[in-house]
């Protein structure tokens, strides 16, 4: 049976690409993660996770969690989150032997770790019970192209069949309310910088997103047609219960105060329009979900980093499913992990099922967040 110890090298290793997956993202968990890495202390903190999640956003999770209810502690100093200027200063200063000297984030690492072992017992509560499910509002820039492409090859005579989506990890859905947000594609590698708009106009919501490549997406005038959305999630979150808003909002990266002002309007529209999210499991609700699908439409499901956290067991069962659904109807899937990823790079990937066999498209590659993608078709 392998002891705590066994599994601390492994950890370590993920820990050190979960840094590099930060580098230029955000320099404070890019610096953090990669100290961890070499914590015993901490990464032994870290084993509390619950199995499948993604240990490096859950801790630091938790922390930016805690630490929004203790603004006043030491640590929220280096925080762009929680300070309007954030340790350390960009400025140089002098040390004990007169020279200049540059500081660095890596100073945040000592006031981490005394946060993280004052509020252990609080932490590993956390750690043990929450998930990680990031409701990245500016993914709907991709998934907006995939479910145009989709609703292209389904057209009859030039008409659109309906969608019925299904989200796998919902979280609070609000990447389910795509068709209500507004969108900007900037594609500087064609005429001079075009900007394309789509979507709802007059949105609380305008998400930004740069085309690179060659290749200009198939950027709808008008939105896909859609009759029917649900979203499955373990634990789905409720924006209307405070916590539950803290934790979408602290699993934000600190840097990252565009992301937390689309959180903000989101979460407006998602008071006026709360999506269905059933509380569930894909490896034991999925069949129901898809039965539900209205007929006369086009079944999709969805999911944006969610199945990295299922285990392959599992992830071989839902092909199974989908087979067996498409001798009855064609569904088409759409996820940015279902192929191998290089870091900070990921694959947009469409999954035909037909006739009980699949087969796939690769649509794009895609930022983690959303901020820019590369069409391939």
């Amino acid at each position: 049976m392998a002891t705590q110890s066994d599994q601390l090298p492994a950890l370590a290793q993920r820990y050190t690409r979960f840094a590099a997956e930060c580098e230029g993202i955000s320099p404070l968990y890019a610096s953090l993660s990669a100290q961890i890495a070499q914590d015993s202390e901490l990464l032994t903190l870290a084993l509390a996770c619950r199995p499948g999640q993604p240990p490096g956003n859950l801790l630091l999770g938790a922390v930016h969690y805690l630490l929004l209810q203790h603004p006043n502690d030491p640590l929220a100093a280096y925080y762009p989150s929680l300070t309007p200027q954030p340790l350390p200063k960009s400025d140089a200063h002098r040390g004990p032997s007169g020279r200049e000297q540059v500081r660095s984030v890596e100073e945040a690492f000592p006031a981490f770790k005394r946060f993280c072992l004052e509020h252990q017992t609080a932490i590993e509560a956390i750690v043990s019970t929450h998930l990680v499910q990031t409701n990245e509002i500016r993914r709907c820039t991709y998934l907006l192209l995939a479910f145009a492409h989709i609703a292209q090859c389904t057209a009859h005579q030039g008409i659109a069949e309906p969608l019925a989506l299904l989200e796998i990890g919902a979280s609070a859905g609000l990447n389910l309310l795509w068709d209500y947000y507004g969108y900007r594609y900037h594609a500087h590698n064609h005429q001079a910088g075009q900007i394309i708009e789509a979507g709802a106009t007059n949105s609380a919501v305008l998400l930004h997103c740069e085309i690179r490549g060659d290749s200009l997406p198939p950027l709808p005038i008008t939105l896909p047609p859609l009759v029917w959305r649900m979203g499955l999630d373990l634990n789905p979150i409720d924006l209307r219960k405070p916590a539950d808003y803290r934790w979408l909002r602290a699993l934000i990266w600190p840097e990252h105060q565009d992301r937390v002002a689309l959180l903000e309007d989101a979460a407006l529209i998602y008071h006026q329009h709360p999506p269905q999210v059933q509380q569930g499991d894909v490896a034991t609700d999925l069949v129901a979900l898809l039965d539900a699908m209205p007929a006369d439409t086009t079944p999709v499901i969805f999911h944006t980093h969610v199945f990295t956290q299922i285990p392959p067991a599992v992830q071989a069962s839902v092909t199974q499913t989908l087979c067996a659904f498409s001798r009855r109807r064609t569904l088409y899937r759409i996820g940015n992990e279902l192929a191998k990823a290089a870091i900070q790079h990921f694959p947009l990937t469409l999954q035909i099922y037909q006739d009980g066999q699949m087969r796939e498209r690769h649509l794009a590659d895609v930022d983690g967040h959303g901020r820019w993608l590369q069409w391939y078709l």
